[in-house]
């Protein structure tokens, strides 16, 4: 009797710490909300920008995503802010793709997985520019803002894979001053440097 008695206490202690650590589990993971408000822009022949709503109790996501059908995910460990751009990806097909929340920097602190969510690539013809939208981007920098300093100024412009090839970039500028009485014929008064189908460009 005391056999079996012993046997029955240490079956329940087990049980006891198995339930403990699971709700330990449970409560951990769901101190930090799932994301929301998932959806797919910018979907293009090979890429798209996959966005979420903002939480301010994040440190910082993880993102997976595959082919519908798909064994194996493409993780993202550290996607910055709420939005993040995929590229690579394969013509007229369809995708899933989840976010994952931490809400503290060691992830101790962390969602579930949100809810499946799902795009499709298009198919559209790389000669067709009418369907593809035209969205460079152009920043610009100075090297200092010293008054009287030399100053070196950045132009810099890009674009996305997929849409139409800017034709020409021209800057103009209402500000600043260029001493030329002291330039000669074959003086260099700037350079520009660009990228193009794997190729650079320098001039």
């Amino acid at each position: 009797m005391t056999r079996k008695f012993i046997q029955s206490f240490s079956f329940s202690s087990f049980v006891l710490v198995i339930g403990f650590m699971i709700n330990s589990i449970n409560i951990n993971a769901q101190s930090c909300d799932v994301p929301i408000g998932l959806n797919a822009i910018n979907v293009s022949n090979f890429s798209a920008t996959l966005n979420w709503i903002l939480d301010s109790n994040v440190d910082h996501y993880r993102l997976r995503y595959k082919e519908s059908g798909a064994l194996d995910w493409q993780i993202i460990t550290n996607p910055t802010g709420v939005s993040h751009e995929i590229s690579s990806l394969t013509v007229n097909t369809t995708y899933i793709w989840q976010v994952k929340a931490f809400c503290s920097t060691d992830n101790s602190e962390y969602s579930a997985w949100s809810a499946l969510e799902t795009f499709v690539t298009t198919n559209d013809s790389l000669e067709c520019l009418a369907c593809i939208d035209f969205t460079p981007t152009i920043s610009i920098a100075l090297s200092t803002t010293e008054c009287g300093d030399m100053a070196d100024i950045t132009f810099i412009t890009s674009q996305d894979a997929n849409e139409p090839d800017i034709a020409s970039s021209v800057f103009t500028s209402d500000g600043g001053t260029f001493d030329f009485s002291g330039l000669t014929i074959n003086d260099e008064i700037g350079s520009s440097s660009g990228w193009a189908g794997g190729g650079s460009l320098n001039g």
